[in-house]
């Protein structure tokens, strides 16, 4: 869990917070104005810790001079699942893989069937390496979005912002 501090009241914080969310192109699982906000992030086959699929969830408090926001994320079930699932069935694979080719051959890594399996192997550990370090580093848009929010929460921002709408006007 991350902590963060802007100096926004709640209801602006959880507003802006919102709208910070919906520029990542997050889907809101649940809201709680102006306490808590839950949202997905991500999509099921991203290979980063930012397009990884995560949920993300926010509490927001309320302080004296601002509001204090937890941020945390965490994988949902279904991508555990997912993940889970495509191990052991590229697993399972490489299995019917190894059967294949002690009977076929006296020695497994000779010829290309040995060359397509050391490759599947390969693959199969980069990918999984790769996950490992997406559920290691999924925190990384939790400390993005509240670094955001407490730049767009402090008073040099909000006076640029009052400065661009005066303009217009």
């Amino acid at each position: 869990m991350q902590e963060g501090f802007t100096e926004l009241p709640i209801e602006d914080a959880y507003a802006e917070l919102r709208i910070i969310l919906q520029e990542m192109e997050c889907q809101f699982l649940q809201t709680i104005p102006p306490n808590a906000i839950e949202a997905r992030q991500g999509r099921w086959n991203g290979l980063t810790p930012v397009s990884m699929a995560k949920n993300l969830k926010f509490r927001l408090f309320n302080k004296s001079q601002g509001t204090r926001v937890e941020g945390s994320a965490y994988w949902p079930l279904e991508l555990v699942a997912a993940i889970l699932g495509f191990y052991s069935l590229c697993f399972f694979l490489m299995m019917v893989a190894i059967a294949i080719l002690t009977n076929w051959f006296t020695f497994p890594l000779t010829g290309l069937f040995g060359i397509i399996y050391v490759l599947l192997f390969s693959f199969f550990i980069i990918l999984a390496l790769i996950h490992i370090f997406c559920y290691l580093k999924r925190t990384v848009v939790i400390h993005q979005i509240l670094n955001l929010l407490k730049v767009r929460g402090s008073h040099l921002h909000r006076r640029v912002k009052e400065g661009h709408r005066r303009r217009r006007q």
